[in-house]
């Protein structure tokens, strides 16, 4: 999963896409002109785990497949960040954490509100 991680966020960025753009939201709309009074920055996280194991295996087959059949995938091979046998590998780990019931993944989503 951490070569996943890896993967994922290097593609991102080689589309031009900031994978932790949450980051940078309040930076981003104080460079907009946004006065920082009026930028309201929250945080949800979202967490897939064994105390809700369908959602658990769902976001991990989900993943395994993304990572054969989806343009994530043949990006990370078509970009040379991967190889299609790497990519299976990603796969199969994706199988055997969703199937691991202990496995727990989370990540942050950033938000700004501003007022205008």
């Amino acid at each position: 999963i951490k070569r996943w991680n890896e993967i994922y966020k290097e593609t991102c960025r080689r589309n031009n896409a900031e994978p932790d753009a949450g980051r940078y939201l309040f930076k981003w709309a104080r460079e907009s002109g946004s006065a920082a009074s009026n930028i309201e920055y929250s945080a949800d996280v979202v967490v897939y785990s064994p105390t809700d194991p369908t959602f658990q295996k769902a976001w991990g087959n989900a993943w395994a497949e993304r990572s054969l059949n989806s343009a994530f995938g043949r990006q990370a091979i078509e970009y040379g960040i991967s190889t299609k046998e790497e990519m299976m590998k990603v796969a199969i780990a994706w199988q055997e954490w969703a199937k691991d019931k202990d496995a727990t993944f989370y990540y942050v989503n950033g938000q700004v509100l501003i007022t205008v």
